[in-house]
């Protein structure tokens, strides 16, 4: 899908701003401060399905789809068949996101009154490739198809390249965008798929993050995915509800040990009975 939008709206660009004079689908579809005041909500996902600049079908255009593909199939399928399509799909399009939100952010602070796009799925690669590196951590791989490294190693080079680059020309919306896919990749893999980092250096911080995860997991699938339980016989007295049957009878016998049978209610006395005909049907 990207590579078809991609390649759609690179060579209708010169089209729809030379002969029908209006936006192209960079603007349409592009995420930008105007395109947001407009309305235009959506641009804060197509925007991941489009190569910035792309106006008009070239070489550089074709070379940088091409590479970007490849390194969605190459570390994406590993992700998605690792941990299921759906977990994969919410790191893909949550990263990218988060990161059109912070490069938004910047680009109305530092130039509200430009006509700046924001697009590419440059968040979202980077994304997965932190998830990757940390789950393949040990793996070798051939940089340049020469040089062995490892991936921890490799993870450690493009988070550096990824920040310094931006940070070197003071593009802070650049800076943004790729630090806050890093940081998606990091954190959706230590607190939803609970998988620390590699380095020695983070492991408190793992821990941390990776409690919170565990804590939340276990809160969510309570809430949602709990298991319906029995309905119990709650004494009218005490207000205090029974944990089971074998629990319920020994407070019975207990309450007639103290009262004398009298003191059963009828809800109880039903309750009693139930168990009763359940124990002579199981045997």
């Amino acid at each position: 899908m990207t590579a078809i939008v991609t390649i759609c709206s690179a060579a209708l660009e010169p089209l729809f701003i030379a002969i029908f004079k209006i936006y192209g689908p960079q603007e349409i579809l592009g995420l930008s401060p105007w395109g947001i005041a407009n309305s235009y909500y959506w641009q804060l996902i197509t925007s991941l399905f489009i190569q910035k600049h792309a106006n008009g079908i070239n070489s550089f255009l074709l070379i940088n789809l091409t590479f970007n593909m490849y390194i969605l199939w190459l570390f994406g399928s590993q992700l998605a068949e690792y941990y299921g399509d759906k977990s994969f799909l919410v790191l893909y399009f949550m990263s990218g996101i988060l990161a059109n939100l912070a490069a938004l952010a910047a680009v109305s602070l530092l130039s509200p009154y430009k006509m700046f796009i924001i697009a590419g799925l440059t968040p979202s690669l980077l994304a997965i490739f932190v998830a990757w590196a940390m789950l393949h951590r040990e793996t070798t791989l051939l940089l340049f198809f020469l040089i062995p490294i490892q991936a921890k190693s490799l993870l450690a080079v493009v988070i550096a390249f990824s920040l310094l680059i931006p940070l070197s020309a003071l593009d802070f919306v650049n800076l943004f965008y790729h630090m806050v896919g890093i940081a998606s990749g990091y954190l959706y893999s230590v607190v939803v798929w609970q998988q620390p980092t590699p380095y020695l250096y983070m492991q408190n911080i793992d821990k941390i993050f990776m409690g919170w995860g565990h804590h939340l997991h276990t809160k969510i699938r309570r809430y949602f995915f709990s298991t319906p339980q029995k309905s119990k016989i709650v004494d009218i007295k005490t207000g205090k509800a029974t944990l089971g049957d074998d629990a319920f009878i020994d407070e019975m016998l207990a309450k007639i040990s103290r009262s004398g049978e009298q003191s059963l209610t009828r809800q109880e006395k039903d309750r009693l009975r139930k168990i009763s005909e359940e124990k002579m049907k199981g045997n």
